[in-house]
């Protein structure tokens, strides 16, 4: 399947998204980054972000794809953060999903650690 750009504002092509999502059989949307996504939503406020994550969602369940979502982290090093106090704006970006992995640059060149939420989980290290 091929990429589509069809989303460039706030999830009003939901529709549309969904649509092309049940008569293409898709089993993964990508929504990167999610910011571009929130229209006139304040990502700092927490009703916005549950509100737009609402709309994420509901694509998940009418089209039975499982959606992935892109958030950058706040300014400055994140590495002496937890993990779910990485993402900027509202805290709902840490507690609405159902999984949440962060990428943090690895001392190696050339290499990034991913890390699980859940601190029980051992990172792992992506080369390329």
């Amino acid at each position: 399947m091929a990429p589509s750009r069809i989303l460039r504002g706030p999830l009003d092509h939901e529709r549309e998204i969904i649509s092309r999502a049940q008569n293409g059989g898709y089993a993964l949307i990508i929504l990167d980054p999610v910011y571009k996504c929130m229209g006139h939503r304040d990502e700092n406020a927490a009703g916005d972000i549950g509100s737009l994550l609402n709309e994420v969602e509901r694509l998940a369940v009418q089209t039975g794809a499982a959606v992935v979502f892109g958030a950058h982290f706040s300014k400055g090093s994140q590495a002496g953060k937890e993990s779910i106090d990485r993402v900027s704006g509202s805290g709902v970006f840490a507690r609405d999903p159902d999984s949440i992995l962060t990428l943090t640059r690895h001392e190696e060149d050339g290499h990034l650690r991913l890390r699980p939420l859940s601190e029980t989980s051992r990172p792992s290290l992506l080369s390329w």
